[in-house]
């Protein structure tokens, strides 16, 4: 998108023993020289509706010396997000009053854990352990007021290699 800058940085790790590594980044968005006037946040003009201006992401991945368990934990947290809402009291955008808020700050738990063999793999886990729920702040001028995704997800796989 025209006019934003996106700034991360990333860290690896890996240690020894039964291995282990551990990726953390952080993301930081605002506008350049000239906002976007139809996804601008009237509250900050650095900011875009529908976008966060920051987000750290934190993933490791572990396997447990001398087993075929490996073990994948993750977090992710998402900063200040703005997104429409409809709003009697506001002014209309398109014949719909609309105004902006703010969503809360979102963190995003999950893990999972696998056990491989030569001849198959089996792993199990949960996406969103907290049940945060997601949300999809559209970056509209109109009624598309955040959309709701999934919530907490518990999830099971088994591969077989021939």
């Amino acid at each position: 998108m025209t006019g934003l800058v996106r700034k991360a940085s990333k860290m690896k790790s890996e240690g020894s023993g039964g291995g282990a590594s551990i990726y953390l980044s952080y993301s930081y968005y605002q506008t350049l020289e000239t906002p976007i006037d139809y996804y601008r946040v009237a509250q900050d003009n650095n900011l875009h509706i529908g976008i966060p201006q920051h987000k750290i992401s934190f993933t490791a991945k572990f396997q447990i010396t001398e087993t075929q368990w490996k073990f994948h934990p993750s977090i992710i947290w998402y900063g200040k997000t703005y997104a429409n809402k409809i709003d009697q009291d506001a002014s209309g955008v398109f014949g719909f009053p609309l105004s902006t808020q703010r969503l809360k700050n979102r963190v995003y738990v999950s893990a999972s854990a696998y056990y491989t063999s030569s001849e198959w793999e089996v792993g199990f886990g949960i996406k969103d352990i907290f049940d945060e729920g997601t949300l999809y702040p559209q970056p509209f001028q109109d009624v598309s007021t955040p959309y709701p995704g999934p919530g907490r997800q518990i999830w099971g796989q088994l591969s077989v290699r021939w």
